[in-house]
């Protein structure tokens, strides 16, 4: 039986601020409830990744004492051998091989309550996470932060918007956003929001790292801004905990679909309030916002461009497959390139639409012009096609356009042919990859001949 054994359970996350605390939540109940042991890594993000985020130095985050009880690092780790489990995995999971031939299970950052029994049976997992939330010992700085917010007398019915930006509007991740739309909420739908909470009595609090954005929000719809309300001395690290603290106080959070930062607050709450902020609203009254809304703000420089580009593909994707059939759509997308040049991701989806459209050849250009650049520049289309998720499938960001691609690569068009490749050898479909290299250097020409190397 599982309490035969005892295991220990490593939480050990390097992405965001969010998801590394509520990783550790989930390995502490579990080692809570069966008996087992609590670890933690907590490793500093690279240099070029810490831009855009709130991630600080163990002993920046944590107190001496929790780090010398519970601190395991990264070379420990890399001789263990582990099991995971996660939401999905079965009844029998601490019976399986994996998990009794391994030094540790690895826990994700995911809710674990819908993990099949016995692993959820008995266990409280919301009132769970906000006990143990306040058994981390964490840096003096950041217990100042914590109980500069829990101090904080909130209006009633205050309500929560959380307005991520970072590396997904900023950042290298902005060129993956096919795959990451769904953790930012965009700027129209909280306008929208803002202005229904307010007519309806409620005390909208808006959350976010944009200061621009929070600014303009404050001054054309006088809303309550977190800034406001903290310690104006505070470090990023500091207003990110204060940030979470006090958002676990208000009444709901509305938020972007998969946001570890605001499902974090709504953990520690000892509650369930995050609201999906993209089903506020039904989709007509959703896309009649960002219409409306960019009618008035398209010329509008206190508002940045980055914001309103994910906003426009915000818009494209709302309104059906990520493809810009329509007129609207179209005007959109272009509005995206306009306002975020660089972004190859949005020429593939012009190109991809143009195939479905049937004006292969206008497609067929756009994906040579960016291939052309792609040498000049750290995150091209060739990045972009090759990128792999391994959690998500084992997907491209390219994969979602394949169809399209291998339709025309299949009828002699060589950048389709091109691209196809490149995502089926990224995905490790070898025989496909073959089929669509041979298809490329058949009808390539001499014209394509400095595009070889992406696929030998």
């Amino acid at each position: 039986m599982m309490n035969d054994k005892k295991i220990t359970f490593v939480a050990a996350r390097e992405d965001g601020f969010g998801e590394r605390l509520r990783a550790m939540l989930n390995a502490m109940l579990l080692a809570e409830n069966f008996n087992g042991k609590f670890l933690f890594n907590w490793e500093e993000r690279p240099i070029w990744g810490r831009e855009h985020h709130s991630v600080v130095s163990k002993e920046e985050t944590f107190s001496a004492d929790f780090i010398d009880k519970f601190y395991i690092d990264k070379t420990q780790l890399q001789k263990m051998k582990f099991g995971y489990i996660n939401n999905k995995s079965q009844n029998n999971w601490f019976e399986e091989e994996r998990i009794k031939n391994s030094d540790a299970i690895l826990v994700s950052q995911h809710l674990l309550s819908g993990l099949q029994k016995p692993a959820a049976d008995d266990i409280d997992f919301i009132n769970g996470y906000k006990r143990n939330f306040e058994k981390i010992e964490f840096s003096k700085s950041l217990e100042h932060a914590k109980a500069y917010a829990s101090n904080i007398k909130l209006k009633e019915h205050s309500i929560a918007i959380h307005l991520r930006a970072g590396d997904l509007i900023y950042g290298g991740s902005r060129f993956h956003n096919s795959i990451f739309m769904e953790k930012i909420a965009p700027f129209p739908i909280a306008i929208g929001l803002i202005k229904f909470l307010k007519e309806n009595n409620f005390t909208p609090i808006v959350f976010g790292q944009d200061k621009e954005l929070l600014e303009y929000l404050k001054s054309e719809f006088e809303v309550t801004l977190s800034l406001e309300l903290s310690d104006l001395s505070f470090s990023v690290a500091q207003q990110a905990f204060f940030d979470v603290v006090l958002m676990s106080k208000c009444e709901q959070i509305f938020t972007a679909t998969d946001s570890g930062f605001s499902t974090l607050a709504s953990w520690i709450s000892g509650g369930e309030k995050t609201k999906d902020i993209y089903k506020a609203f039904s989709k007509e009254e959703t896309l009649i916002f960002f219409e409306s809304f960019f009618k008035i703000l398209q010329q509008d420089n206190n508002i940045s461009l980055l914001q309103k580009a994910f906003a426009c593909w915000a818009y494209i994707k709302i309104s059906g497959d990520g493809l810009a059939t329509n007129e609207k759509m179209r005007y959109f997308l272009n509005l995206a390139i306009e306002y975020d040049p660089e972004n190859d991701f949005y020429h593939l989806v012009k190109a991809c639409s143009f195939y479905k459209e049937g004006k292969i050849d206008d497609a067929e250009e756009i994906l040579y012009q960016r291939f052309c650049a792609a040498d000049k520049r750290s995150l091209s289309i060739v990045q972009i096609l090759n990128k792999t998720f391994p959690k998500i499938s084992n997907k491209t960001i390219g994969y979602l356009y394949l169809e399209n691609l291998k339709y025309y690569a299949n009828v002699a068009y060589p950048m389709a042919a091109l691209c196809a490749a490149i995502i089926e050898k990224a995905v490790g479909n070898d025989d496909l990859f073959l089929h669509f290299k041979k298809l490329f250097m058949v009808n390539d020409g001499a014209k394509y001949v400095d595009f070889h190397k992406y696929i030998t």
